[in-house]
């Protein structure tokens, strides 16, 4: 193992979608007048190592189930191509749900905010069953709405109230704006990958409805994003 192969599988490419919705909970707390830096920070520490465990499951999960292959398309992954074992990424995906969950348990407790404790254990749930689990999510056609609500307004909301102790709704719909961008994404991984996810039975919204179903729902996603700040 190397630098180059964690590298891989991290997926530092990721993460801009991840912090996003905690760019614009920050920045509406700001702009209201609850910045608090520290907080802010810890929310996004805590959504790059959830993001980080999901990359380590999502590779763990679609190697043992067959979804990547040689003819999978886009960025290398670690598992099919021999450079980590399972039992290593295993333990390093442990690792980093572990420091996210004593991260987010620390800020919480500082603030005070007991009511983000379970939100905060959600994520991480939400990160582990995306593809792992006898239902995985994005086998079952469930990942737009995942991504959309995760990383959308929980993530954006939770920074907001971490910082604020209060909520509004257009901190809500901001985070509904980054969600379906990053929903976006997906659509596009999905498009990229549907014979690959076709042939394993990953019945994402791409499968079960087609290609072209695909190319109008990421315009309707992003239309729609774009349309949030009028």
């Amino acid at each position: 193992m190397d630098k180059k192969s964690w590298y891989y599988a991290i997926r530092p490419w990721t993460f801009p979608a991840a912090i996003s919705p905690v760019i614009a909970g920050s920045a509406m707390a700001g702009a209201d007048g609850h910045w608090n830096f520290f907080a802010a920070i810890s929310a996004m520490a805590t959504v790059v190592l959830i993001q980080t465990g999901t990359n380590f499951v999502n590779d763990i999960s679609d190697f043992k189930k067959g979804a990547d292959t040689v003819r999978t398309l886009g960025p290398l992954r670690v598992l099919q191509a021999g450079l980590i074992s399972v039992r290593t990424l295993s333990r390093a995906a442990f690792a980093v749900f572990a420091a996210a969950i004593l991260i987010g348990l620390m800020i919480v407790m500082i603030q005070k905010i007991w009511l983000l404790i379970p939100v905060g254990l959600l994520c991480v749930a939400a990160g582990i069953f995306y593809t792992a689990g006898p239902y995985p999510a994005a086998y079952l056609g469930l990942g737009e709405l995942m991504v959309i609500m995760f990383f959308g307004p929980v993530a954006a909301a939770g920074t907001y109230y971490l910082q604020a102790k209060t909520l509004t709704w257009p901190v809500v719909l901001a985070g509904l704006g980054c969600g379906l961008i990053c929903c976006g994404i997906l659509i596009i991984n999905n498009y990229r990958d549907y014979e690959e996810d076709q042939a394993v039975g990953k019945k994402t919204l791409a499968v079960r409805f087609g290609r072209r179903f695909a190319q109008w729902e990421y315009l309707f996603v992003i239309v729609t994003a774009a349309m949030l700040p009028i």
